[in-house]
């Protein structure tokens, strides 16, 4: 029996940009045994989406199947992702690449055993180009058009899919942990690793200026000490 819910997508004026046609675009979604869905296949037009339902409707499960399959992130358990009575979830997202903007199927699967399937195919190919979760996530933080280093799980949970009531969330942590949340969303590190490595070069350089200006002060005292020819 197919899940009946009041979730639905609508679509608003759209009009295209540059900008907009080097973001990753998700056009479908299919999900079987995931939380309350047994099966539900969903379609989005280019544009604005809304995801519209009563509480309970399951639209946040869709929110966070999309960040499971294209991030991996996982807010719950595995099982708790698995629809009660189902030995598996499964979770499919078509999308238009942010990298070379052709068409791509990421699947993933999640099995009660704790054992987790990943899959990446390329419609233009009609293949599989990427199997196993580490090299299908590799390769869509080159399709997202993430930069390097940045975690996906952060990234969507920080920025891309912060759930309902908790957009204000990092910005109201203590200093400590507040700086720890936004140097992995912002990837702050990476600017202090290379500040890091460029603080030996950069000191030696101040001080070789400073003994140049030291000698050139010195050769200016002895050229007023000379005598005027």
């Amino acid at each position: 029996m197919r899940r009946s819910t009041n979730t639905c997508s609508s679509r608003a004026h759209h009009s295209a940009s540059p900008s907009a046609e080097t973001a990753m675009l998700i056009d479908h979604v299919d999900l079987e045994n995931v939380k309350s869905y047994e099966r539900a296949s969903l379609d989005f037009a280019r544009g604005t989406i809304a995801i519209c339902g009563q509480n309970g409707a399951g639209k946040s499960t869709i929110i966070e199947a999309i960040g499971f399959a294209l991030f991996g992130s996982q807010r719950v358990r595995q099982e708790q992702v698995i629809r009660e009575d189902s030995a598996y979830g499964r979770i499919s997202v078509r999308f238009v690449s942010a990298l070379d903007q052709r068409p791509y199927h990421v699947t993933r699967e999640l099995r009660r055993s704790g054992a987790s399937v990943a899959s990446l195919y390329s419609a233009d190919l009609d293949a599989v180009i990427a199997t196993g979760v580490r090299e299908v996530q590799e390769l869509l933080a080159q399709h997202l058009g993430a930069r390097a280093g940045v975690k996906l799980p952060v990234l969507f949970e920080g920025v891309v899919g912060v759930p309902q009531g908790q957009l204000t969330s990092d910005f109201l942590l203590p200093p400590a942990p507040r700086k720890v949340r936004f140097e992995e969303l912002l990837s702050l590190q990476e600017y202090e690793l290379a500040y890091n490595r460029l603080s030996g070069p950069l000191q030696y350089g101040r001080e070789q200026l400073r003994g140049a200006q030291g000698r050139l002060s010195a050769l200016e005292e002895e050229l007023r000490a000379m005598p005027e020819v």
